[in-house]
């Protein structure tokens, strides 16, 4: 999944179009295809890159991220995640919108209208398959985040709590 992921983002800043290893090469090529697909009207504002001028942080939240690709769908800036998943699953939303949110704070001026999480193929011969998200998918994709976000440190408190207080018997 990696391998496709470092191929787009290389095609998109750089323009190196990927050659290696051919199921990498067709997920790849899918990608392309869909994101130079005229019906699309996409424009690139930021894909992943290794700076940390791709990282964005949450205030609000105490958190950072760095999406796959910031774009606009005509008008409208949206945020993308690429996944190589065998199906969609709940928490690849609840991700996507966190990383909405923390770009949203960071770069007002690219403030994610809507969301894209695009499943990319694996065996060399599947097409991408496309979930779209609109505003009100992502506010409830940031509940759904901020929920496990809150069970995962509430969980982690309450472990060192009960050990704690094990020490505090000896």
């Amino acid at each position: 999944g990696r391998a496709i992921h470092k191929a787009i983002a290389d095609y998109l800043n750089t323009g190196a179009v990927y050659t290696g290893d051919p199921v990498v090469l067709h997920g790849f090529l899918k990608a392309k295809e869909w994101l130079e697909d005229p019906k699309n009207n996409i424009s690139i504002l930021k894909a992943e890159d290794e700076t940390k001028d791709t990282i964005h942080f949450s205030q609000q939240y105490e958190y950072c991220c760095k999406p796959d690709l910031l774009l606009r769908f005509g008008d409208y800036p949206a945020i993308l995640d690429w996944k190589t998943n065998k199906d969609f699953y709940l928490e690849m939303i609840a991700q996507l919108a966190a990383n909405a949110q923390a770009v949203r704070e960071s770069k007002p001026e690219w403030d994610p209208w809507s969301g894209y999480i695009v499943r990319l193929p694996k065996d060399g011969v599947s097409d991408i398959e496309v979930m779209k998200l609109k505003p009100g998918d992502l506010t409830k994709g940031l509940n759904i985040f901020l929920i496990h976000f809150l069970i995962h440190y509430t969980t982690w408190i309450l472990k060192l709590l009960i050990l704690l207080s094990l020490f505090m018997m000896e």
